[in-house]
């Protein structure tokens, strides 16, 4: 029986004619096994060849995202992509798909049969007619690529591409091949020469010019590539790796604001898109007017690395006092609650390193912080078996003035009880 693996992130999101399209798939000519990360597609497939994968456009939170991943990852792309999709498309959808040269999507209406949505999905994944040929050689050529293997790629570039495509996307083809050996002058050479070919046809100008933008970032000519990068956005405007390029690029001629209005908008669409968000909160930091401001960084916080935090709050300008402490705060917050998910998961030498970074932030003079921080300490230290390091936390936390807290006492009640335990365990054992 012939393989399908049906990615759909969300069964609310998905029309419920769409998903017994699916069931009744299964029910005939395939075995449609659902996935629901993008992981574990991943990982099927490293085990089982499939026939195609079908994606849910509408139950997939952030498609553009995995059309990006999907069509990089040579482990991946050389297995036929069809799309379905339970409602028409947009024009900024029908753009993107186009820009990475995805098939149009299948329309599954109310009232189709099963039989009939088997029947093109078969036709949008075989590759036996000669379009259907030369996006198969498109996918081994790029498989071939991201892996690095680029004299590889040059030989099956030559011997297949060049005979079946156009003169345009030949040069296009070849100006990828640069970039990836870091040959940007070459690449700008032949994008150049490709859209002379290509100025009247528009649907393929967003990828040229998206490439040329690209590769002018990567030799940071960064005039260049904001102009060639806000053409191909206009476009086709979904594209989520542009919109990252195009805020780096902003930064990087000193337009701050614009800058943080691009990453905004990215982590909008997609807020755990990789690369954003140190970068977004740092420059968010930087423009920072106000403590209303900490509440547009928050949801950008909790995305970011433990270390991250800690180099977030230490660049962070000391002429907005009060900004800065709502930070301190928002970062020790956002540690803190990364600790309690450790201890609840016995990761309790992971929470321990969580309360290290904290200690690196809190100040000497803050009594109160660092009157919790004992306390947490000798907490996660309990938890582990260190009774000697968590009785020396509490006595420290108990020392304090914030020392009357009933919760401190419990805890070292607690201590007590677990030494005496111990003390009593040895004895016996020494019987």
């Amino acid at each position: 029986m012939s393989l399908l693996y049906w990615y759909e992130e969300s069964a609310i999101d998905a029309a419920p004619h769409v998903r017994n399209a699916a069931v009744a798939l299964g029910r005939s000519a395939y075995e449609v096994q659902l996935v629901k990360t993008f992981d574990e597609l991943r990982a099927g497939l490293e085990k089982h060849r499939a026939d195609a994968v079908v994606l849910d456009w509408n139950a997939c939170g952030h498609p553009a995202w995995f059309l990006e991943r999907y069509l990089q990852d040579p482990a991946l792309v050389t297995t036929p992509l069809v799309i379905v999709t339970g409602r028409p498309m947009d024009g900024r959808q029908a753009a993107y798909l186009t820009e990475y040269q995805c098939d149009p999507p299948v329309e599954v209406n109310p009232g189709i049969g099963s039989n009939a949505l088997r029947n093109e999905i078969v036709q949008a994944s075989r590759q036996k007619d000669a379009k259907g040929k030369l996006k198969e050689r498109v996918r081994k050529f790029f498989a071939l690529m991201h892996g690095e293997r680029f004299d590889e790629a040059e030989e099956f570039l030559v011997g297949h591409l060049d005979t079946s495509c156009s003169e345009a996307d030949g040069l296009f083809y070849r100006a990828h091949l640069s970039k990836a050996r870091k040959d940007f002058a070459g690449a700008t050479e032949l994008l150049a020469r490709a859209l002379k070919l290509t100025a009247r046809e528009d649907d393929l100008e967003p990828r040229f010019l998206h490439l040329l933008g690209n590769v002018a970032f990567l030799r940071r000519d960064f005039v260049v590539a904001l102009k060639f990068l806000a053409s191909a956005q206009r476009l086709s405007p979904m594209n989520l790796r542009r919109q990252l390029l195009l805020g780096k690029c902003f930064q990087e001629v000193g337009k701050k604001a614009e800058a943080f209005t691009m990453f905004r908008t990215l982590h909008k669409r997609c807020p755990a898109y990789p690369g954003l968000h140190a970068r977004m909160a740092a420059l968010g930091c930087e423009l920072a007017k106000g403590l209303d401001d900490i509440e547009v960084l928050r949801p950008v916080i909790a995305q970011i690395p433990d270390r991250g935090l800690v180099s977030l709050y230490k660049r962070a300008h000391e002429g907005n006092a009060e900004f800065k402490a709502a930070l301190l705060h928002a970062v020790v917050s956002e540690l803190s609650l990364r600790a309690n998910a450790q201890i609840r998961n016995k990761d309790y030498y992971g929470a321990v390193k969580q309360y290290n970074h904290i200690d690196r932030l809190v100040p000497e003079d803050d009594a109160e912080r660092r009157s919790r921080l004992h306390y947490c300490y000798a907490r996660a230290y309990m938890l582990a078996g260190e009774l000697a390091k968590a009785k020396s936390h509490i006595a420290i936390a108990v020392s304090t003035p914030f020392g009357a807290d009933p919760r401190y006492a419990l805890l070292a009640t607690q201590i007590d009880d677990r030494l005496r335990a111990a003390a009593a365990g040895a004895l016996e054992r020494a019987s």
